[in-house]
């Protein structure tokens, strides 16, 4: 039975750790299909995260033959893995995803999820739970 990203123990700030994740534990299919069922955000959002057009995202959908840019594999895994975090430290990803849509006075006043189409965007999120974590306000 494969190793399910939510078990495996990584996190967003192992970047190499990631990447041999990627390569070799999942079909492509099986990581839009995930992130998919976890978010309960809209096409347009993962759209916008995934930079590719909601169309785009209910193609792969349907596609289980599916193969994914490298970068876009590797923007969905961390996102999962961010997911996990925030579920973990949150509780719930419903609560979580609140927190991702509130604005943010450590970031300037935005909110978070507008920086989760990018690699270093997810990974400064990430931050901002660990610090959460640690009683700083994030």
């Amino acid at each position: 039975m494969e190793e399910r990203l939510e078990d495996s123990g990584l996190e967003v700030h192992e970047p190499a750790a990631v990447y041999n994740y990627m390569q070799t534990r999942l079909p492509d299919f099986n990581f839009m299909e995930r992130l998919y069922n976890l978010v309960s955000l809209t096409e347009d959002t993962l759209a916008f995260w995934l930079s590719i057009t909601p169309k785009t995202i209910r193609t792969y959908r349907k596609n289980r033959d599916l193969k994914l840019k490298a970068n876009t594999k590797e923007q969905i895994v961390m996102l999962l893995l961010l997911y996990k975090h925030g579920e973990e430290l949150f509780g719930d990803v419903k609560t979580f995803e609140s927190w991702l849509a509130a604005p943010n006075i450590s970031l300037g006043g935005v909110a978070p999820q507008q920086f989760l189409n990018t690699v270093n965007g997810i990974r400064l999120i990430d931050n901002k739970l660990t610090a959460l974590a640690f009683g700083e306000n994030a």
